[in-house]
């Protein structure tokens, strides 16, 4: 079913059971609250229409294709039951992190391009995407900054859990990349065991100084305590106290 470039704004409950194409791209629409789904769909384009989040699409059991682009979404919270999905497409969104990914297991191809993920450290929550072949994140500001590392950072992320990762921002993932990727988290992972082992031998070394430090404060006291001691003894003899 064809629907593109009309005025819908709001998707509802599909009547048709047996519909397995819905192309609703170049609409208005700003809900999908009212779908919740559909048990045969297998492709649903909402390309190019103004949701703000994925409430309603879910329950999408034989969904393959899902076509969010050109939208202005900043959750994927709400993406659930998509057991077959293998294809999401999120080109020019408002995504600004990945906390919060849905479960798609059997996902293959993923477009994040033109978002706003800005922090490395979101890579690490692609690695339940075990079958991930191709990942795109052109024009994302993650991308941009690590320029020509971009590959390779990924793969020092979630390459262990990411083996079949195939097509990297339209650049291929070789054998040798995995390899290099591999060597480079080794190395980190020592530097970082040297750096936390350095650490512990600062702090180590700090705590017997302070504790050498306050050892060497408390002696002095005890000596003036019994010299101030043995003077009032002293003077109270003198004068006649004892």
């Amino acid at each position: 079913m064809d629907l593109s470039n009309n005025r819908v704004t709001t998707v509802q409950k599909i009547p048709q059971p047996k519909l397995l194409t819905l192309n609703l791209s170049n609409n208005r629409i700003y809900s999908c609250e009212d779908f919740n789904g559909h048990s045969a769909l297998v492709t649903l384009n909402l390309r190019g229409n103004k949701l703000q989040n994925c409430i309603g699409i879910c329950n999408l059991s034989q969904l393959q294709h899902l076509d969010l682009s050109f939208n202005q979404i900043e959750s994927l919270e709400q993406l659930k039951n998509l057991p077959h999905l293998k294809k999401l497409d999120l080109n020019t969104n408002k995504l600004a992190e990945l906390s919060g990914l849905p479960e798609l297991p059997s996902l293959e191809h993923l477009d994040l391009s033109n978002n706003k993920i800005a922090s490395k450290d979101f890579l690490r929550l692609l690695a339940d995407y075990t079958k991930l072949k191709v990942l795109i994140m052109v024009g994302t500001p993650v991308a941009e900054e690590l320029a020509d590392h971009f590959k390779a950072e990924v793969l020092v992320s979630v390459g262990i859990e990411l083996r079949d990762l195939k097509t990297l921002n339209e650049e291929e993932v070789a054998e040798e990349d995995y390899q290099g990727a591999e060597a480079e988290r080794n190395e980190r992972a020592k530097a970082k065991r040297e750096a936390e082992e350095e650490a512990a031998r600062l702090a180590a070394e700090k705590a017997a100084e302070e504790a050498a430090a306050a050892a060497a404060g408390q002696e002095p006291k005890q000596e003036e305590w019994l010299i101030n001691t043995n003077l009032t003894v002293y003077f109270m003899g003198f004068w006649g106290f004892g």
